[in-house]
């Protein structure tokens, strides 16, 4: 055997095994990545689905707290004692008793019932009877206590509705002067009256929600580890993680959601119904600086209002939901540390099988040369 043989046979093995090797770590390599970024495609979509089901949830949710409030502004309106009460021409004083009971009992199913009022079309919206809750009681304002409410837009606005018809105010945290002493978000909903065979409504029926209560419910139905996010018609912030960011139109701070999340502006615009997506929001909040997904709806009010939309949405942290995808990416390179032992042997064994037949033609060809 020829002297330089030996290593030139060992040279072209260690370069065979070394290429074969790395291919094999790249095939991997390659395969792992393309696995996890189908895995974390799949894990976002899913993700953005299910934020769109439970937000879909939740506004059939607010649909169904104001048709409940609807359902009972049409009981009050029809009545017998509320006509006998608006009906100038008898005496009401027994019908008053019994609506005042009937207004009570009502609160009493109800504690998101902040206010029940019956409102007169005539002596400047003079309340006929209100009933309220002070200090945690519910009381009946007595008669030195009823105010003109006929300036109210859901006094006057309410007026205007056919039979049967609703209005409602915007929500709002800003006490009624002369009647709340605390800042509470309050929206009130209305319905007019109508004598039998009459064209003009001859007072309203209105319900104040408080509106901390319903927003709690909301609260309590969203799953954990998920933000709830409402606005109004034009963006301002109802509902958010960051309560100092919320009814900031009363306060002199104005916080538009579509400035916290940009792609909402195509829903403000009525281009989308929903809107999917992922962003990294800005801004002064509990939020800022966090990559998350996010599903926002809008919610029409269906009924007469000073907003005709509302939008609800749900966002949750990206890293949360990439959680099983960073578990897959582990799982992928502790996989390729234990590929690489078995793709060094195959690399040995093929290099010497390929380099065997190379390293014979190699030695004839120095044979023949010499």
């Amino acid at each position: 055997r020829q002297p330089g043989i030996a290593p030139m046979r060992f040279r072209i093995a260690a370069q065979l095994m070394v290429v074969l090797v790395l291919l094999g770590l790249l095939a991997a390599g390659t395969t792992g990545v393309f696995v996890y970024g189908i895995s974390r495609d799949l894990l976002i979509h899913s993700a953005k689905e299910k934020l769109l089901t439970l937000t879909h949830d939740l506004s059939r949710r607010v649909v169904s707290a104001r048709q409940q409030v609807v359902f009972d502004l049409q009981i009050l309106a029809e009545n017998p004692d509320t006509l006998s009460i608006l009906d100038r021409r008898n005496t009401h004083a027994d019908a008053e008793k019994r609506l005042t009971g009937l207004f009570t009992q009502i609160m009493e199913a109800h504690p998101s019932y902040h206010r029940i009022q019956l409102i007169s079309s005539h002596q400047y919206g003079l309340e006929q009877i209100r009933v309220e809750r002070r200090n945690a009681r519910i009381v009946s304002a007595s008669e030195e206590e009823r105010q003109e409410k006929g300036h109210y837009a859901y006094v006057s606005e309410t007026l205007n509705q056919p039979r049967r018809a609703a209005y409602m105010s915007r929500i709002t945290a800003r006490p009624e002067p002369a009647l709340d002493v605390e800042d509470r978000p309050t929206t009130q909903l209305a319905m007019p009256v109508y004598l039998p065979a009459q064209d003009d409504a001859r007072g309203v029926v209105v319900i104040t929600l408080d509106i901390r209560h319903e927003f709690s419910r909301l609260s309590e139905n969203t799953p954990h580890g998920l933000d709830l996010f409402l606005a109004n018609g034009q963006g301002d912030i109802l509902i958010h993680p960051d309560g100092s960011r919320t009814f900031g139109f009363d306060l002199g701070r104005r916080a538009l959601i579509q400035e916290e999340f940009p792609p909402l502006a195509a829903l403000l615009n009525g281009q989308q119904e929903r809107v999917l997506f992922e962003t990294e929001a800005s801004g002064p909040s509990k939020s800022a600086g966090e990559a998350r997904v996010a599903a926002f709806v809008r919610q029409g009010i269906e009924i007469a209002s000073g907003d005709n939309w509302l939008y609800v949405g749900l966002s949750q942290p990206l890293a949360n939901v990439l959680e099983d995808s960073r578990q897959l990416g582990q799982s992928i390179l502790r996989s390729m540390a234990l590929v690489l032992p078995a793709c060094l042997i195959i690399a040995i064994l093929l290099a010497r099988i390929i380099s065997r037949p190379i390293n014979r033609l190699r030695e004839a060809a120095q044979r023949f040369s010499q």
